[in-house]
């Protein structure tokens, strides 16, 4: 293959690995994941009283190769206080010794601590649909990637997890 063409294909692929799908249509409510095409998140974690998320459930999240974005259309959302959150997998699971027995458990809930905050940027679309999307996600293999949407006082804060491959 010439210089010319290898350059030319290299360019295209970098324009468009991070273009994915356009925005959700404002009529829809809801969160949606950019991963290479617009994913609708339905389930999510709840804020517990004492600070912590519960553990994704791992069946209802949805997997992909990479998030470019989160597009969140939802009117009760805080949006200025929108964060993308990632936690390795590991965060998930607690190993048990009790002498020679030792085993791994699911955890059902993880503390805000052990998230890892990424830089976040925020910028309206169209209608009421707002794109959060962080520079680091791109970096970002296996782990859970969240978007963490703050609701209004009395309201429990969530995150919406996508599972990286």
């Amino acid at each position: 293959m010439k210089p010319m063409y290898t350059r030319a294909i290299l360019l295209l692929s970098i324009i468009t690995w991070g273009c994915g799908g356009k925005p959700p249509e404002p009529s829809r409510i809801g969160v949606f994941a950019d991963t290479g095409s617009m994913v609708e998140l339905t389930s999510y974690a709840k804020r517990s009283s004492s600070g912590d998320y519960q553990a994704p459930d791992q069946a209802q999240v949805p997997e992909a190769a990479r998030v470019n974005s989160f597009y969140v259309n939802m009117p009760d959302v805080i949006i200025t206080e929108s964060k993308i959150v990632w936690v390795g997998v590991g965060a998930f699971k607690m190993q048990i010794d009790v002498g020679a027995f030792k085993t791994q458990i699911d955890v059902r809930a993880i503390d805000e601590g052990k998230l890892e905050i990424l830089e976040t940027q925020i910028e309206k679309t169209s209608g009421g649909v707002y794109k959060v999307s962080s520079a680091a996600l791109q970096s970002k293999t296996g782990g859970i990637v969240g978007l963490k949407v703050v609701l209004p006082l009395g309201t429990a804060d969530r995150i919406y997890w996508v599972k990286l491959k």
